[in-house]
Order: C-alpha cells, then structure tokens, then sequence
C-alpha cells in the first residue's frame, strides 16, 4: 500500500477519438505534475490523457521528448501529486529483488495497478535491433537507433503485463530504479524477458534536460580522414 501511494500510473489515450488508441503506463517524476513515460507512447497531435490510481482523468501535454534514450516527459494539469522516489540503477546487482508496477488497463477498470517481482537477471543487455523504442527505424528497417540497442538496459524476469512498458521497477525500498520498456519475444522461449532502462547517470541527466523542456545533446566524437604522407620520401 505505501508502495502504491507513492507511485502514479496512467493511461495514454491518443487520437481524436473517445475510445483510447493506445495504452501506456508512467510515473509521477515532480509534484508540479510531470510524468515519465516511453517515447513511442506520445505524438505531437495526438490527445494524450492521464489516469491517476484514484479515478482522475487529468489532460496533459508533452513536456519535452527524445528519440536517442527513448524517454518523454508529459505535463498535467495538477500540481501537488505524490513523486517517486528515484533510486540509483549504478548500485544494483544480479539476483537482486525488484517488483515492476503498471498495467493502464487495470487502472482504467478498477482502479488499481498491477505489480509482479523479480530478480535483476543480467545488467548492461541489448534491446533486440527489430524492438521499437523511438519510432524511428534505420534504413535497413531495424531500429537499431537508441543507447539501449548498444547495451544499456536492466533484463528482469519480473512479469511484464500488456502495456506495462513505462511503468516503474523499483528495488525494495520502493525507490525507481527503471522504467519498464519492453518485452523479448523469442520463439521457444517459455517466458519472455523484460526489461528496463536503467536510472542511472545518463537517465538521470536526461530528465533533468526534459522536466526543463530542453533538447537533450549528447557528446560525438568526429573523426577526419585525409591521405598519409611518407615522411621518408
């Protein structure tokens, strides 16, 4: 129960239409009324709608977005609401207990989010080149286009219900340690993966830039290539 008071899950409703066109979960990230959610959960001319565990249906607009972490931030019409508590994904190990909370379906129903719990099964894995996290496919129709395709994500064998993607992990102490964001499905497997992005230095960095309405820049390197001279001529 003190876990659930602490966290705020909603669902996404977008499209012109009444009837939700798609569903997500987020995470209350200021008490002035800031939610952290997936990328591919929000469009700039979709209607987007939030969903409080208590029945509130609040309308809201996107913040700031960034495609390379696969990170949104949403802006409510409601100040005052109870922020999570971030954790520090640098400090977690394998085998270490966490309990993954969402599921907008169940929230839109009755009221109340679901929760299932695991163990950190690896750290620092690769999203699959074909899992979508920011809509914008490379050339050869992959979307290779993220940090998280190059080895950044917490595996968790928590149960990841429909839509739970954007939703919180949280260690034991019921600090957010990462935000949900996909699910392997490799033929043959019994159960599927899931996993998170870590709340780590970067994250943490990039939500800083987003609650500020702010690009996110990152670091690059350029290289120059150019003809080598024989000294020795």
């Amino acid at each position: 129960a003190d876990l659930q008071a602490d966290l705020l899950l909603f669902e996404l409703q977008s499209g012109r239409t009444p009837a939700p066109q798609a569903w997500g979960t987020g995470v209350i990230i200021d008490p002035a009324g800031l939610v952290l959610t997936q990328y591919t959960l929000v469009a700039e001319d979709d209607r987007h709608e939030v969903m409080t565990t208590a029945g509130q249906r609040l309308k809201a607009t996107i913040k700031a977005a960034d495609p390379r972490s696969g990170l949104a931030v949403l802006q409510v019409d409601r100040t005052g609401l109870p922020a999570i508590t971030m954790g520090n994904s640098d400090q977690l190990r394998k085998g270490q207990f966490v309990v993954a909370i969402g599921n907008p379906q169940a929230i839109a129903s009755d009221g109340e989010a679901s929760a299932s719990w695991g163990i950190v099964s690896n750290l620092a894995q690769k999203v699959g080149m074909s899992i979508n996290l920011n809509d914008a496919p490379r050339s050869g129709g992959d979307f290779r286009t993220t940090l998280h395709h190059l080895g950044t994500l917490i595996q968790t064998d928590a149960q990841l219900t429909f839509a739970t993607g954007g939703g919180a992990l949280v260690n034991l102490r019921g600090e957010m340690v990462g935000l949900t964001t996909s699910v392997a499905t490799i033929a043959g497997h019994e159960e599927a993966a899931g996993y998170a992005i870590p709340t780590g230095g970067i994250f943490r960095r990039v939500i800083n830039d987003l609650k500020q309405g702010r690009e996110v820049e990152y670091g690059l390197l350029g290289i120059g290539l150019g003809p080598v001279l024989d000294q020795g001529a």
